[in-house]
């Protein structure tokens, strides 16, 4: 499932998008991507582990937009041959 969080400046899009997350992992649903702009990898990353401690942290990638494409790219028959 795709789910755009839109709004305003402090409007609570980050907070709802964290609930919903923990909502899912403690569904059984851990198989998640939460895409972030670049200059907010870790900072979600540090927030997810608070939030949903180092064991369900597992359950949930957290990547920017350059990730995603490399990992998406890395399992295709071109870049798995001609990179590391």
């Amino acid at each position: 499932m795709l789910q755009f969080i839109l709004g305003p400046a402090a409007s609570g899009k980050t907070f709802v998008t964290h609930e919903m997350i923990k909502k899912e992992i403690d569904e059984g649903n851990d198989n998640l991507i939460l895409l972030v702009p670049e200059q907010n990898t870790f900072e979600t990353e540090r927030a997810m582990l608070r939030i949903l401690g180092p064991k369900d942290l597992k359950g949930i990638d957290i990547l920017s937009f350059s990730r995603l494409a490399y990992s998406a790219l890395k399992n295709t028959t071109y870049l798995s041959k001609n990179f590391p």
